[in-house]
């Protein structure tokens, strides 16, 4: 019979032990990371002008070098040298070492006032990604091509572009 008692203490420590909850607990640590940037900042300094130029009988192109700011011209234009125009010139100030990505809107003509338009071919950015150096402080060229038709109306023509400056 003490036999038997002892089983049967035995089988129930066995379901007792079975049916009660685990009591040691398992944890693990973790950190939580943010980086905190500087607001990104840009500014114009100066507005791209393709400068000065005399149209004919055939149509041309005029180019500015986002880069150097250096103009070039193709087919039936003139450069007047005393107006040799400008790159478009943006300074911005990031946070140092950060990839930053810049984008153009440009719209599709520079309009004189008075109905006429110079086809905006194309407008482009000296960089249209980069790293921020060590002082976070840079800037970035904007060129471009516009198209001149045969006999194009005289005047100033104008319009407006937009750079954008985000952190990547």
């Amino acid at each position: 019979m003490l036999i038997r008692k002892s089983v049967i203490a035995a089988a129930m420590a066995a379901v007792s032990m079975t049916a009660a909850p685990a009591s040691a607990a398992n944890s693990a640590s973790g950190h939580g990371k943010v980086l905190l940037l500087l607001p990104l900042t840009l500014t114009k300094v100066d507005d791209l002008s393709f400068g000065t130029i005399v149209s004919s009988a055939v149509a041309g192109t005029v180019t500015i070098n986002a880069k150097t700011g250096a103009r070039t011209h193709a087919g039936g234009v003139t450069e007047v040298p005393s107006d040799p125009g400008q790159r478009g010139l943006f300074a911005w100030a990031a946070t140092p070492s950060q990839p930053v990505d810049f984008d153009i809107t440009y719209p599709s003509t520079l309009d004189d006032g008075a109905g006429h338009s110079v086809q905006v071919a194309v407008l482009f950015l000296q960089n249209s990604s980069t790293i921020t150096n060590a002082s976070g402080i840079a800037q970035t060229g904007v060129g471009g091509s516009i198209l001149i038709a045969a006999n194009q109306a005289a005047g100033t023509y104008t319009n407006t572009f937009q750079v954008t400056a985000n952190y990547n």
